[in-house]
């Protein structure tokens, strides 16, 4: 096996100058200039670094483009921000809700019980919007498909069960309050923050449809989120309720949201460098962001690049495999690039063996509520964010990652073997997990991914070159074997104990 040559991983300084690049755009959101832009750039990184087959994959996505949104409690104008796919019908067109003016109620968390008490019919509901807590042994419990195993040498991770923060990805009290409530007749949604370091900016992902899975089809008429949805801060939740209950359970609201659905397309960048094999190793994060994104992810996709401009300066004869290099788009907007990209790979006949992904390289943070009465609470701990690997379920697959994480001390790593069926990839790898392709997925699910704190300053630019020299030692080992060396093995119970 070929051995890394780490004089031509790009250094940490030219990597995080990749960062502030895609971060000085502000934002790359699908379906803007912005967007266009970012691909623009690593399409002409790709083709700096000797990449050929530098393609555009623009499949057709359907994208919501907020235009304006208000909320008027009792005359007092409260900040708030728009609930992504909120006043969404599926339709194509401009969206104005005009003032809906209507009594707002508090219904807590929105559960069965309290929306029992609670007439919200023709009503503004004011609700909860919690996330559940990260633990070790939720990842084991909710998307893991067996045990679990995590290196961290300087047991900064004390216990199994040690909370280490919310997770702002999945769903717990929302979307299922809002469903809910708006199948009982309410006519708007405010979601109080309630784990979003007192922020009331929370650009979320498109829940529209996801969230069916959670509710009970024959109940429920819609599968979209029509009603309109803002958020508000955990201060101004506490300020909203307290008037509530000054005012016997009811204060009047105003709300308004106006939002256009465009017919338009995603921005996939890829490349490839040949190999001495038509198998193809991928190597791909995301570029979209929803403000200036520098961890999520402007370090995962440079990252992704400083890979490929390592591989750029090997001679093709020591590439055993082909390398295929992507950006990923619509990653906020319902994985329309994914899903298109990986389409065109099938009708291709593409061998892809392995997928390899990079996300989030990133400082941790924590909703500290200790810090009560500074601007935000969050605080940054210094350690370097909780890095989760997931890995399809195979022992070569499982040999290989965890011994490259071992011999590069890769710290603070929670590896999660999954089978299709069995578990969740709650990365960037996803889709492409469901399409049965083998993957290795890092992604550090630090609280603060979706707002606008995340900056060039919160990347732990030292692990740049670490994380890329890792999946290097990674794809030499992946040259060695086939693609029937890497299928699935139910009941593997590799991790039989939690140390290995």
């Amino acid at each position: 096996m070929n051995k890394t040559n780490e004089q031509l991983i790009p250094d940490k300084d030219e990597i995080f100058s990749w960062i502030e690049h895609f971060a000085s755009y502000g934002h790359r959101r699908s379906g803007t200039e912005n967007n266009i832009k970012s691909a623009e750039f690593i399409a002409e990184k790709f083709k700096e670094f000797g990449l050929e087959d530098i393609r555009f994959d623009r499949p057709e996505a359907k994208l919501f483009f907020p235009k304006e949104w208000s909320l008027n409690v009792g005359g007092e104008e409260i900040p708030c921000y728009f609930i992504n796919y909120t006043n969404f019908s599926g339709e194509i067109g401009e969206f104005d809700t005009g003032n809906i003016d209507a009594p707002m109620v508090y219904i807590g968390d929105g559960t069965e019980e309290e929306l029992a008490k609670v007439d919200v019919k023709g009503k503004i509901v004011l609700a909860n919007n919690r996330w559940l807590d990260y633990d070790l042994a939720y990842f084991e419990k909710f998307h893991a498909s067996d045990k679990c195993w995590w290196y961290d040498p300087d047991n900064t991770i004390k216990s199994y069960d040690q909370y280490i923060h919310k997770n702002s990805y999945d769903p717990y009290t929302f979307p299922q309050n809002y469903c809910d409530a708006v199948n009982m007749g309410a006519v708007g949604y405010i979601g109080i923050l309630v784990d979003n370091c007192n922020h009331y900016i929370h650009y979320n992902e498109n829940y529209s449809q996801a969230y069916a899975k959670f509710l009970d089809q024959e109940k429920y008429s819609f599968n979209t989120m029509f009603k309109p949805g803002l958020w508000v801060s955990r201060e101004e939740g506490e300020h909203l309720k307290k008037i509530i209950e000054e005012g016997g359970g009811s204060i009047n609201a105003s709300m308004r949201m106006k939002n256009t659905v465009e017919k338009s397309c995603a921005n996939v960048v890829s490349g490839v460098l040949p190999g001495m094999s038509d198998e193809i190793i991928l190597v791909h994060s995301h570029h979209d962001a929803c403000f200036e994104g520098a961890v999520q992810d402007a370090s995962g996709m440079s990252t992704v690049m400083a890979i490929a401009e390592y591989f750029s300066r090997i001679p093709k004869e020591q590439r055993k495999k082909t390398l295929m290099f992507g950006a990923m788009d619509c990653h906020f907007s319902g994985y329309a690039g994914h899903e298109g990209f990986i389409k065109r790979l099938q009708e291709e006949g593409k061998k892809i063996i392995m997928d390899f992904v990079v996300e989030h390289v990133a400082m941790e943070a924590v909703d500290d509520i200790s810090l009560k009465g500074k601007e935000d609470e969050m605080h940054f701990t210094g350690q370097i964010g909780m890095r989760l690997v997931y890995v399809t379920e195979n022992r070569e697959i499982l040999d290989m990652v965890t011994n490259a994480i071992k011999e590069n001390d890769l710290r603070r790593c929670f590896v999660i073997p999954c089978i299709k069926g069995k578990a969740d990839v709650c990365s960037d790898a996803d889709r492409f997990f469901k399409a049965g392709i083998p993957v290795v997925s890092i992604i550090s699910p630090v609280i603060y991914l979706m707002d606008p704190v995340d900056k060039p300053d919160k990347v732990a630019k030292e692990q740049l070159p670490l994380i890329a020299k890792t999946w290097i030692d990674m794809i030499y080992e992946v040259f060695e074997h086939t693609k029937e060396d890497f299928k699935e093995q139910p009941e593997l119970h590799y991790f039989g104990k939690r140390e290995i």
